[in-house]
C-alpha cells in the first residue's frame, strides 16, 4: 500500500512538473485561453476580476500609450495592431465599429467567380484553391495530395488552378515566381519583341537577374545590353508577391507583448505582462462540498478538482517568478541595445543567462521561446536578445555576427559602385579596423542579409 501511494505520487509530482514546464514556455495570450479553457473542464475552478495592481495598470496603460505613438509612424503593422485592439475595447463597451479595415485576398477574388458558369464540384475546387493561397497569393499545395484530399482528378484540380490565374490581381494563384510573373507577362499589350524576350528572361535566367549580372544575360541571349535592362525594367513592374496588397487576416491579431521595457534617465523599468492573465480561485461553495458531503465519490472528484486548480496557480505563479528573473536578466545585459538601439546588441547565450540564475538551459530556453518584448525601438521576439559570439580580433574579442554584418555593411555603402569591392577586399578592410574574419564569411553574411557579390553590386554610371 505504502508503494503504491508513493508511486501515486511520482505520477503527480511528474504530472505537475510537466504542466509547469508546458505553461513556462506559453506566451501570454496562449496561457490566457489555456487558462479559460481548464476553467471550462473543472468546475471548481472561477475567474474572477482581478484586483488591481500597480505593475499591471502601468503595463495596461504602457500598453496603450506605446500603441497612440506607433500611430505617428509609418509601421503599417503597428497601426493594424492598434486598431484590432481599438476594435475589441469597443465591443466590450457595446459599439459597434463599421470602419473597413481592408479586404482579404480571399474576399477580393470569390466574388470574380460570380456569374460564371462552374458546376458545383468546380465551385469546390475553386474555392479550396483560392482559401489555400498563401500570403503572397501563391498556390503551394501539392497538386497530388490535394486532389486526394477533394476526390477529383490532378487534372481537374490543375484546370480550375488555371481559371484561378485568370483572377485579378495578376498572378495569383502561381506556384512559383517564374509562373507569378508569366501570368503576367501574358497581359502585357505593346512591343512583341519585347515581350518574347521578357518572357525567355523569366524562364532562363531570372537568377542570373536576381544577382545584375545583365551583361551574361545579354550574351547569352545574344542581345544587346540595352535590350536586357528594357526586359529588366519590365519585369521590375511586375508584382512578385500579388497578394500582399491584400489584408491577411491570419495576422490581424495583436502581438501582445509578454513583457515591457520602459526607459528611464539613468535605469530601466522591466514591467511583466500579468494582467492578461486571468485570476482565479477555488469556488467557495465545492470546497466546503469536498469536506462535508458523505458521498465518498463526489469527496474523491472534488478534492482532485482543487488539487488540480491549487497546482495550476503554482505553475502560473512559477512562471510569472522565473520570466520576470530572466526577463530582468536579458535587459540587464543588453543594455547598450535598449539605450541605443539596434546595433549595440553584445554576446549572449542561453547558457549565460542559465549560469547566473542558476537555472537549466531549457528552463531558460522555455522562458524565452515563442514571446515578446517591447521597448522604445520597437517589438521583438525575445529570442532575439540572444546573440553568439564571434572571434573578430587578434586579443580575442569578440562581437556579435549582427556587430560584424553591419560594419560590413558600412564598407559596401562607401564602395566605389563602378569598381565594387571583392569579398577578400572587403575582409583585409575588416581587418583595418580589428575585425579578423574570412573571405568565405564575408561572402556568408552576405548572404544572410542578402546582399549581392561583386558583379551583382557593379553599377554603370
Amino acid at each position: 500500500m505504502d508503494i503504491s501511494l508513493s508511486l501515486d505520487q511520482k505520477q503527480i509530482l511528474t504530472q505537475q512538473m510537466i504542466q509547469t514546464l508546458n505553461i513556462l514556455q506559453m506566451n501570454t495570450l496562449e496561457l490566457e485561453s489555456y487558462i479559460n479553457e481548464i476553467a471550462m473542464e473543472n468546475p471548481v475552478i472561477d475567474i474572477v476580476e482581478r484586483a488591481p495592481h500597480e505593475e499591471a495598470e502601468s503595463f495596461r496603460q504602457l500598453d496603450i500609450e506605446r500603441k497612440l505613438e506607433w500611430l505617428e509612424s509609418t509601421d503599417g503593422q503597428n497601426i493594424v495592431y492598434y486598431r484590432d485592439d481599438e476594435e475589441q475595447a469597443n465591443r466590450e463597451a457595446g459599439w459597434q465599429d463599421i470602419r473597413d479595415v481592408g479586404e482579404s485576398l480571399e474576399e477580393y477574388l470569390k466574388p470574380q467567380l460570380l456569374g460564371k458558369e462552374y458546376s458545383k464540384e468546380e465551385n469546390l475546387i475553386l474555392y479550396h484553391i483560392i482559401e489555400e493561397l498563401d500570403g503572397d497569393g501563391y498556390y503551394t499545395d501539392d497538386l497530388e495530395s490535394a486532389a486526394e484530399f477533394l476526390g477529383v482528378s490532378s487534372h481537374q484540380l490543375e484546370q480550375m488552378l488555371f481559371e484561378v490565374q485568370k483572377l485579378d490581381p495578376a498572378g495569383v494563384g502561381a506556384r512559383n515566381l517564374e509562373e507569378c510573373l508569366t501570368i503576367q507577362l501574358k497581359r502585357e499589350t505593346g512591343d512583341p519583341e519585347l515581350i518574347r524576350d521578357t518572357g525567355e528572361i523569366i524562364r532562363e535566367y531570372l537568377p542570373l537577374l536576381g544577382k545584375k549580372h545583365l551583361n551574361v544575360i545579354a550574351r547569352k541571349m545574344k542581345v544587346s545590353l540595352e535590350r536586357v535592362e528594357e526586359c529588366c525594367t519590365l519585369i521590375c513592374s511586375m508584382n512578385p508577391k500579388p497578394g500582399n496588397n491584400f489584408n491577411d487576416r491570419d495576422h490581424f491579431h495583436y502581438i501582445s507583448p509578454d513583457v515591457v521595457v520602459v526607459k528611464f534617465e539613468d535605469y530601466f523599468n522591466v514591467l511583466v505582462n500579468e494582467y492578461q492573465i486571468p485570476a482565479f480561485q477555488v469556488n467557495s461553495y465545492y470546497e466546503q462540498l469536498a469536506k462535508t458531503t458523505e458521498d465518498q465519490e463526489v469527496r474523491d472528484y472534488l478534492k482532485e478538482k482543487i488539487r488540480k486548480t491549487r497546482e495550476l496557480a503554482d505553475s502560473i505563479s512559477y512562471r510569472i517568478s522565473t520570466f520576470s528573473r530572466v526577463a530582468n536578466l536579458l535587459v540587464e545585459k543588453q543594455k547598450d541595445f535598449f539605450m541605443y538601439g539596434p546595433g549595440h546588441k553584445k554576446p549572449l547565450q542561453l547558457g549565460d543567462l542559465a549560469e547566473e540564475l542558476e537555472l537549466h538551459i531549457s528552463t531558460i530556453s522555455r522562458a524565452l521561446s515563442n514571446k515578446y518584448l517591447q521597448c522604445s525601438w520597437g517589438i521583438y521576439p525575445m529570442n532575439y536578445f540572444l546573440a553568439t559570439a564571434v572571434p573578430a580580433g587578434a586579443n580575442d574579442e569578440t562581437m556579435t555576427q549582427e556587430n560584424i554584418i553591419d560594419r560590413m555593411e558600412e564598407i559596401i555603402a562607401g564602395e566605389d559602385k563602378e569598381k565594387p569591392y571583392s569579398d577578400q577586399k572587403i575582409a583585409d578592410l575588416l581587418k583595418e579596423r580589428g575585425i579578423e574574419i574570412s573571405r568565405r564569411t564575408v561572402s556568408k553574411y552576405r548572404g544572410i542579409r542578402n546582399i549581392p557579390d561583386k558583379c551583382g553590386r557593379k553599377q554603370n554610371i
